[in-house]
């Protein structure tokens, strides 16, 4: 079942927040554990933002290796914002369970960050930019909150491979039908428009490395897949926050 078209982006994510770690979390973390593998150690006195956090697989993933410190305490500062309430409600009940004290949680437009200027040593946006209506407008906010010196990692899927698998099934069951398409436009899945979005938002070209990681975490059964192409990937809602 499509998303309704009058639902927001903002509300849809709030609506399959309870399920989108099981949905989407495997590759989600995946990623997220290879981020951290290219960004420099954060030491203790570190500010983090998880910008567009969802339920905190980012989060919880700097905290695993903050905790490996000698005296096993969490020190690293890390705010976690998104736009969907019921993310955040979920966020601040799993730092409640796990005991994060270190965390702070707020509903918040990443096109509109309340936090001062350069105040995070790290910001991370784990495909969250290609979401905003206005994504050079996110990519500014992050440069403008972020530390002179500092790293912003910001990803974006450059290829859904297995998406022609399912677009073999749907001419040969229903050749009638649209083929089932992601809801962010096609010029993501290049170089250049995340390049072009974060020049745009005050990065230099010079200081912006573009890495890629190959994922098969997605989906790994047929069913799997099929929810999250119905739950997440559903194209029909306005792009709005």
């Amino acid at each position: 079942m499509a998303v309704p078209p009058s639902l927001s982006a903002r509300d849809h994510f709030d609506r399959i927040s309870s399920i989108y770690e099981r949905l989407i979390g495997r590759p989600t973390r995946e990623i997220s554990q290879y981020l951290l593998t290219l960004t420099p150690p954060l030491g203790g006195d570190a500010v983090v933002l998880d910008n567009a956090c969802g339920p905190g697989i980012v989060t919880e993933e700097i905290l695993k290796l903050d905790s490996q410190r000698s005296d096993g305490r969490h020190q690293i500062k890390v705010y976690a914002v998104d736009m969907a309430p019921s993310m955040i409600a979920s966020m601040k009940n799993k730092c409640s369970i796990k005991g994060w004290t270190n965390v702070e949680c707020e509903v918040m437009n990443a096109q509109d960050l309340t936090f001062a200027d350069g105040m995070f040593n790290q910001i991370f946006m784990n495909f969250g930019i290609f979401f905003l209506p206005d994504a050079e407008k996110g990519a500014a906010q992050i440069h403008r909150t972020l530390k002179p010196g500092g790293v912003a990692v910001v990803t974006s899927w450059a290829k859904l491979g297995f998406l022609l698998n399912f677009h073999e099934a749907q001419k040969r069951i229903r050749p009638d039908m649209p083929l089932f398409t992601v809801p962010w436009s096609d010029d993501w899945q290049s170089e250049w428009k995340l390049r072009h979005v974060l020049e745009a938002g005050g990065f230099k070209a010079q200081n912006i490395e573009i890495a890629t990681k190959v994922t098969t975490a997605l989906g790994r059964a047929l069913e799997e897949s099929a929810d999250i192409f119905v739950h997440v990937f559903s194209r029909g809602y306005r792009w709005m926050v």
